[in-house]
C-alpha cells in the first residue's frame, strides 16, 4: 500500500535537500514551489495552484504542469521530464 503524498513526499524533498542531485538547485525550486505547512505558504501554494489551472476546473493535466514550470522559469525541473511523468502519474492516484 502507497503513503499518502503528503507524508511520503516530505521524506522526499528533505533528503533532495541533502544530496547533490546533478546541479539541480533545489534551493530555488524549494523557494518558488514552498512546501512548508505555514499559513503563509499554503496562500502561496493554492495561488501557484491557480495560475497552473487557466481552465479553473481543479484539476492539472500534464501540460498544465510543464505550462506552469517554465512560467516559474524551473528549467532545471522542466528538464526532468521522466521524473515530472513518474510524479504526475503517482499523484493522480490521489485525487
Amino acid at each position: 500500500m502507497r503513503q499518502p503524498f503528503k507524508q511520503k513526499g516530505f521524506v522526499f524533498v528533505n533528503r533532495l535537500r541533502s544530496s547533490k542531485s546533478k546541479g539541480i538547485k533545489w534551493e530555488v525550486i524549494l523557494e518558488k514551489m514552498p512546501i512548508e505547512k505555514t499559513k503563509e505558504k499554503q496562500i502561496v501554494r493554492k495561488e501557484l495552484f491557480r495560475k497552473f489551472d487557466p481552465n479553473g476546473n481543479g484539476y492539472l493535466s500534464l501540460a498544465e504542469i510543464d505550462k506552469g514550470i517554465l512560467d516559474l522559469k524551473l528549467d532545471d525541473l522542466f528538464g526532468a521530464k521522466p521524473v515530472l511523468l513518474r510524479a504526475f502519474q503517482y499523484a493522480k492516484d490521489f485525487s
